[in-house]
């Protein structure tokens, strides 16, 4: 019993894979930036797979990651950022860290309350946001490890987007549990 990713090509199957040192499937992205597969392990590290690796492998053994780091908590979600230089933010049990493509911490910040989601986007310019919604029914907006406002929302958010309405650019939407939606 294993971890087992499978990848489809448009609607043909292309491959699976079974992942090492991981029981259930958790939190992954893809790294445009050069090819790699991310995700987490039970070993509470983040691995990154390279693709063409994951494709040829057929021995889940063998299959090492091209990098691994050590974030000593689990994982709720890792999301690729594309700032130079492109980076991996993973959302933990208790902080936030940014990654460097290649496996490096480049900073992280521990959080005053449990978050339950994240979004990471890109503003106008080269400026990177972090939002992050809390158990305790807060939104927070991070620009690097620095929280620049907090909002009070009346729900604990499970997913969060931007998008815009009535012409209005960046309007955040915070989704609740029960599939209520918040625009904020």
């Amino acid at each position: 019993m294993g971890c087992e990713l499978m990848f489809w090509e448009q609607d043909a199957f292309s491959f699976k894979v079974q992942l090492p040192d991981a029981l259930i499937p958790g939190p992954l992205c893809f790294l445009p930036s050069n090819d790699m597969i991310v995700t987490c392990s039970e070993a509470l590290s983040i691995d990154a797979f390279n693709f063409i690796a994951l494709a040829s492998q057929a021995d889940a053994g063998k299959l090492k990651p091209v990098w691994s780091f050590t974030i000593g908590e689990h994982a709720i979600d890792v999301q690729f950022s594309p700032t130079t230089p492109p980076t991996v933010v993973v959302l933990g049990e208790q902080s936030v860290f940014w990654l460097t493509d290649s496996g490096g911490l480049r900073m992280s910040k521990r959080l005053e309350s449990d978050p339950a989601c994240m979004l990471c986007y890109r503003a106008v310019g080269t400026q990177t946001y972090t939002l992050v919604g809390t158990y305790d029914q807060q939104l927070l907006v991070l620009q690097d490890t620095r929280v620049l406002w907090s909002a009070r929302l009346d729900f604990i958010p499970v997913a969060l987007g931007l998008c815009e309405f009535g012409g209005t650019p960046g309007v955040t939407v915070a989704l609740e549990e029960s599939g209520r939606v918040g625009c904020y």
